[in-house]
């Protein structure tokens, strides 16, 4: 269930392989709850292009939920980016960003417990997250380059798909340091051929059908 560029090369596939396509967005239901800083990222959005600021929205993933892997090393290294806001998403309802003894939040960083991906991705510029193949099908989807760290579960195998297809930056650890987070977002925001890439990558996932192969291939087995 992917598009070819998101599976390294391979010459051995089966005669009977095909690819399916990445899962397509969900939409974001009507009534939706949306955090109460919303209306800020909305409004960004509107604006002119050198007025707009960057939106870079970090998220943990919802399997190992560490919020010192990925989380707070990205808010503490963009804290001082006036031209940045930050939505740091905790991937849990209910869930809490604990902070030092002493430190406050910074200024440009929105948190919130939990948030679709789907709602969220339209309105970013990168996507830095601890996550798998869900995680980066919903990059791929939204047409949003990435930076993807861990090294549980999939991660490292998907994060390096993502690298390879173009449209990410695999940090190959669990806990990257803050200042490769931070270099690999800065390397997305100033190369636009991430991007385009990424674009790319959307507009081919958009060609697939994949519930429809699924049902085909489903049926298929019952003839």
């Amino acid at each position: 269930m992917c598009i070819p560029p998101l599976e390294l090369p391979r010459s051995d596939w089966p005669p009977n392989f095909k690819f399916g396509g990445t899962l397509p967005r969900k939409e974001v239901p009507a009534d939706y709850a949306y955090p109460v800083w919303w209306d800020e990222i909305v409004d960004n959005s509107t604006r002119p292009e050198l007025e707009r600021k960057k939106v870079v929205f970090v998220a943990q993933g919802t399997v190992v939920q560490d919020y010192g892997d990925m989380i707070l090393p990205t808010i503490r290294g963009l804290a001082d980016r006036r031209d940045l806001i930050v939505m740091a998403v905790l991937g849990a309802k209910g869930a809490e960003l604990r902070l030092s003894d002493g430190e406050a939040l910074p200024c440009n960083v929105r948190v919130v417990d939990y948030l679709l991906y789907d709602a969220a991705l339209p309105f970013t510029d990168v996507f830095a997250v601890t996550g798998g193949y869900g995680a980066l099908s919903h990059g791929v989807t939204n047409g949003v380059p990435m930076v993807l760290a861990g090294d549980s579960e999939d991660k490292i195998e998907v994060s390096l798909r993502g690298e390879s297809a173009g449209c990410a930056i695999a940090l190959r650890s669990g806990k990257p340091s803050q200042g490769k987070i931070v270099g690999a977002i800065n390397a997305i925001l100033e190369d636009v051929g991430y991007k385009t890439r990424a674009l790319a990558l959307r507009k081919q996932a958009e060609e697939f059908k994949p519930l429809d192969v699924v049902e085909q291939e489903m049926l298929a087995l019952l003839r």
